[in-house]
């Protein structure tokens, strides 16, 4: 969701539900209503199903998972929805798995994730959530 990115290179029918998403996104934490995530998660959830979506390079592949991510986490805080909890990570994960030639996105999604994993953990109690969280 930072504006410092350089432009996806996704096929030009998900630019507009990218910028829906993450305005979507922005109107949540400018107001703190949870209201205007239904629209992003739906948004990222469409764009990440559709076949199309393959056609995208890599970077711009991992920006979609992460900002989706970043979705399903804000509403999983702003709601406890847990299945929230676990799409962020599901998508933090893909993200992960697309950030082979990136060190910066690398630390950035592992740390995400960490702190993911340390909340699932919070949630369930589980010990091998939290080792999950620990590397």
């Amino acid at each position: 969701m930072s504006s410092d990115r350089p432009p996806l290179k996704i096929p030009p029918i998900f630019l507009a539900d990218v910028e829906l998403a993450q305005q979507a996104a922005v109107e949540y934490q400018q107001s703190g209503d949870p209201t205007p995530l239904q629209t992003a998660i739906a948004t990222w959830a469409k764009i990440l199903s559709h076949p199309d979506f393959a056609t995208a390079d890599a970077k711009s592949e991992f920006a979609v998972y992460h900002d989706a991510a970043v979705a399903y986490f804000y509403h999983y805080s702003a709601t406890n929805r847990f299945d929230h909890l676990q799409r962020a990570i599901a998508h933090l994960q893909q993200a992960l798995t697309l950030a082979t030639d990136d060190a910066d996105a690398q630390a950035r999604c592992l740390s995400n994730l960490g702190g993911l994993l340390s909340q699932l953990y919070a949630h369930t109690g589980n010990e091998a959530d939290l080792a999950a969280a620990i590397p």
